[in-house]
């Protein structure tokens, strides 16, 4: 984690960083703190050299909203993702379990 916080210092919004450290967060079940991580990413622009980890970002932060019954942030995440690769099998996958989800909370 001192890792991370050191890159961040030097470079503010270095992508990777940002997804290593979210995703450090989350192995530490602070969800809070990666959500917020992940809002970060999810607000720089895109870049091609980084559609990795965009991607990863964007699919971690769509989890974290389905957790927490925002279907409509976390399928807006799930369709920028398809919008940059539409052969991205997760995006797809999450976008089934938005629906699963949201056809269950009508039933």
């Amino acid at each position: 984690m001192q890792i991370f916080i050191y890159i961040l210092e030097k470079e503010k919004d270095y992508l990777p960083a940002l997804l290593g450290m979210s995703i450090a967060f989350m192995l530490e079940q602070s969800t809070t703190k990666a959500r917020n991580a992940l809002k970060r990413i999810a607000k720089m622009p895109y870049s091609h050299e980084l559609a990795d980890e965009f991607e990863h970002g964007y699919l971690l932060l769509a989890e974290i909203y389905i957790e927490k019954s925002k279907f409509d942030l976390s399928e807006d995440l799930c369709s920028r993702c398809l919008k940059y690769n539409l052969s991205c099998g997760k995006a797809w996958e999450t976008m089934g379990v938005i629906r699963e989800k949201e056809a269950s909370l009508y039933e």
